[in-house]
C-alpha cells in the first residue's frame, strides 16, 4: 500500500493550508472562571429523605474526558491518495447550473463514457451550481463510507440564541489564540516568571 501525502503538489498552497488550518487535537476549554462544589457528608447524605433541603444545596463538579480518541480515529476509514482540489474557490471557479450540467452528462453517455466516469463527472460538476441548496444537498448526501471522501471549508451559520445550549461543547472549534490576554492571564504569567514576550 502506497500512501500519498497531501502536499502543495497536489492540492496546491491553499488547500495544503486549508487541510492544515483543519487539524483538530483535543479540546481543552475553562467554561467557567470559578466553580464551587458542595459535597455531603455521609451523615447528611444519610439523613437525605428527611431534610431535602440539604439535597437542594448539593452541587458537584463534573470532569469530563473521552479516552482513545487517536484509537478510534484509526479505527475509521482514512485518506490515502489522490489529493486534488475541487474547487478554488474564487471568480476563477465556473458556475454549472442542472441543465448545463445535464447537457454534460449527455455527450458523455454519447461518446460511450463508462457508467462509472460520468458518475464521477456528475460528482465533480456538482460543486459549481449556483444554488447553494443543490451543494449542499449533495455534500449531505454523500455516505460515510465511499471511496472518495472529502475536506470541506465551508462558512457557518451560528445563531447567538444556542450559544448558551452549546457552552459546554460548542461545535466546531477553532484553533486560534485569543486576540488580547485578559488581565488575569497577564498576571498569572508574571506570577510565574514568563514574561509579556510570550503573550
Amino acid at each position: 500500500m502506497v500512501i500519498e501525502n497531501i502536499s502543495g503538489a497536489n492540492v496546491g498552497y491553499d488547500g495544503f493550508m486549508m487541510v492544515e488550518k483543519g487539524i483538530r487535537g483535543g479540546i481543552c476549554q475553562v467554561l467557567h472562571p470559578y466553580a464551587r462544589g458542595n459535597y455531603l457528608t455521609m451523615e447528611e447524605a444519610e439523613s437525605v429523605p428527611e431534610d431535602l433541603a440539604q439535597l437542594s444545596e448539593e452541587h458537584h463538579i463534573l470532569y469530563i474526558d473521552c479516552n482513545n480518541l487517536y484509537g478510534t480515529a484509526m479505527c475509521e476509514p482514512m485518506p490515502l491518495d489522490s489529493f486534488w482540489m475541487e474547487k478554488q474557490g474564487g471568480a476563477d471557479d465556473p458556475l454549472i447550473n442542472q441543465e448545463e450540467r445535464e447537457k454534460g452528462l449527455a455527450v458523455m453517455r454519447e461518446h460511450g463514457k463508462e457508467a462509472a466516469e460520468i458518475q464521477d463527472a456528475e460528482a465533480h460538476l456538482m460543486w459549481f451550481d449556483p444554488n447553494m441548496q443543490v451543494v449542499s444537498a449533495f455534500i449531505r448526501s454523500i455516505a460515510i463510507d465511499v471511496t472518495w471522501g472529502y475536506f470541506l471549508e465551508v462558512d457557518l451559520d451560528y445563531p447567538a440564541k444556542i450559544h448558551v445550549d452549546h457552552n459546554d461543547l460548542p461545535f466546531c472549534p477553532e484553533s486560534k489564540l485569543p486576540p488580547h490576554p485578559s488581565d488575569f492571564t497577564r498576571e498569572q504569567f508574571s506570577r510565574y516568571g514568563m514574561g509579556h514576550s510570550k503573550l
